[in-house]
């Protein structure tokens, strides 16, 4: 009977933080034991040394307070207030928004349900556990779009901050109509209603997620191929200049080849003989001039 109840906020912060692709689930860990945490000392203090026992009252204004203050803004707003005064980075505290809203509502909602009540109907076992998931989830998208929008346009990404503080006031509201007209069929279709449009705003960011990586992975192979096409030039370049290389190391080696080549012998000089001078002496003088033989 209490499955639901108890389960299905942990259950679903399980599978939103082992979803991320950013960063890894062990980064959540300090939100969600702040969140546990939380959760506990607020039951430990209502359980003792608080009246928070169930209350029927006439008025809406008695209802709601007491639902949007003591269970929903104060809680919630005590957790991310210590979620952003840390110093990391505003896209790591946009996606850590569910991991500690969410550790802080399972351990609240079921005490609240149970200690609410003796007899518990379909409302108070799933629809209100449900609110909470999907209150989480509406804030959550709220800031992570704000997140996205920051760099390029910070007068919106603040509106879509603040705006997301207003989804504090949807369950609080569901379960004070619930506790005054006791309507299952109104609250219900409410539920249904705030149901649909979260899953409109998840289904669109997932997405855009989609579209996101799908553009990145593109880019990232068509500059793969870019680097590849120009790592091909590079090699016919560098083939082109060994060729090149190549070729003047032949001409530079047929030269030194030709240059180191042994010299022709020129034939041997005959000897003159006594009467080979005496005639090329008697010839000389008919050629020398005269006043060069004086």
């Amino acid at each position: 009977m209490y499955s639901f109840l108890l389960l299905s906020i942990p259950s679903l912060l399980v599978c939103y933080i082992n979803s991320r692709k950013d960063y890894k689930a062990r980064a959540f860990i300090l939100p969600v034991l702040i969140g546990l945490f939380t959760g506990i000392i607020i039951c430990f203090f209502k359980e003792f040394f608080i009246f928070s026992g169930k209350v029927h009252y006439l008025d809406f204004n008695s209802v709601f307070k007491n639902y949007f203050l003591g269970v929903t803004f104060i809680p919630s707003a005590f957790v991310m207030i210590l979620l952003y005064l840390s110093k990391d980075s505003f896209s790591y505290k946009a996606q850590a928004v569910f991991p500690i809203l969410a550790a802080l509502h399972g351990i609240i909602i079921p005490y609240t349900v149970i200690k609410g009540s003796d007899t518990y109907s379909f409302f108070q076992l799933f629809s209100i556990p449900l609110l909470y998931i999907l209150m989480d989830l509406h804030i959550t998208l709220l800031f992570t779009r704000a997140e996205k929008l920051y760099p390029s346009n910070k007068v919106l990404a603040i509106v879509l901050a603040v705006l997301s503080l207003t989804a504090f006031l949807i369950p609080p509201y569901i379960i004070t109509i619930w506790e005054i007209r006791n309507s299952v069929i109104l609250c219900t279709v409410e539920t249904l209603i705030y149901f649909i449009i979260v899953a409109v705003l998840v289904f669109f960011s997932a997405a855009e997620s989609f579209l996101h990586s799908h553009d990145t992975k593109a880019a990232v192979d068509d500059k793969a191929k870019s680097d590849d096409g120009n790592r091909v030039t590079v090699d016919d370049e560098a083939k082109s200049d060994s060729d090149d290389a190549a070729e003047t190391d032949d001409e530079t080696e047929s030269h030194d080849a030709e240059t180191n080549a042994p010299e022709e012998k020129s034939e041997p000089e005959k000897e003159e003989t006594p009467a080979d001078n005496e005639n090329d002496d008697e010839s000389d003088k008919e050629r020398i001039p005269i006043f060069m033989s004086m």
